[in-house]
């Protein structure tokens, strides 16, 4: 006989799957039409019981691998909250070849809404990141800014100790 907890998850699990179905259905997709890929390197420390700080180095290529695309820093904070919530701040600064093999500067700062939810082995993670980029000095002058909501559903499985994500 199942527990009513159990029954509730499968319900709240049920919901999840039938929001998400609903969601992305009404998304325009366009496919990725060659193989990119990214390195990166993140430091972490905790700086309180509550309280995380990262940096993170990154490297993307892009025409099947081929060819530089962009370098990154990234510094975060982080802090959690109650019941699975946490919140976040950041910044990053990039440098990105254009296609005129020309490298330009661009920043950007972000805050992090963060939500993750265990079950058994499996955490379903839900991030809510609203950002606000410059593409270069110049930008700061003649408002080339932008403003993006960025929003990203995960799934993470620990697998004998090793957890596996997907996004």
């Amino acid at each position: 006989m199942l527990k009513r907890t159990d029954i509730l998850t499968m319900k709240l699990m049920r919901g999840i799957v039938i929001f998400s179905i609903f969601s992305l259905s009404s998304l325009v997709a366009f496919g990725q039409m060659d193989f990119q890929s990214r390195a990166s390197f993140e430091l972490s420390m905790d700086l309180t019981k509550d309280m995380e700080a990262s940096l993170e180095f990154g490297q993307r290529f892009k025409d099947n691998s081929l060819h530089y695309d962009r370098s990154l820093i990234t510094g975060a904070v982080k802090y959690d909250l109650p019941k699975g919530f946490s919140v976040g701040a950041g910044a990053r600064y990039l440098l990105v070849q254009n296609s005129d093999q020309i490298l330009e500067s661009r920043s950007r700062f972000h805050g992090d809404l963060n939500y993750r939810w265990k079950i058994s082995s499996f955490q379903i993670k839900l991030r809510d990141r609203i950002q606000y980029g410059f593409d270069d000095i110049s930008s700061y002058i003649n408002f080339g800014n932008k403003l993006t909501n960025r929003s990203r559903v995960g799934i993470a499985y620990d697998i004998f100790g090793t957890p596996i994500s997907v996004y």
